[in-house]
């Protein structure tokens, strides 16, 4: 369960429609912001957010980086 803090600071930042997929070892995020890089360096400030990275830190990419994906389909 992602901590309460956290999920305000990833509101806060302007991060919407957020989901976790997880595949065997592989996890695939998926977020929508106006301003993505805004907003990934806002939330990662907080020290509730940097604590619970720590804490997931082995499900992340190997430099703890995210990796944008182009969209290659959508469906309304």
């Amino acid at each position: 369960n992602v901590w309460p803090e956290v999920l305000d600071e990833t509101r806060a930042s302007g991060i919407t429609n957020y989901s976790l997929f997880v595949r065997g070892t592989t996890v695939f995020g998926y977020f929508e912001s106006e301003d993505p890089a805004v907003s990934l360096a806002s939330g990662g400030q907080h020290p509730e957010v940097i604590r619970w990275k720590a804490l997931i830190g082995e499900l992340r990419a190997d430099d703890g980086s995210m990796v944008p994906l182009p969209e290659v389909f959508h469906l309304d």
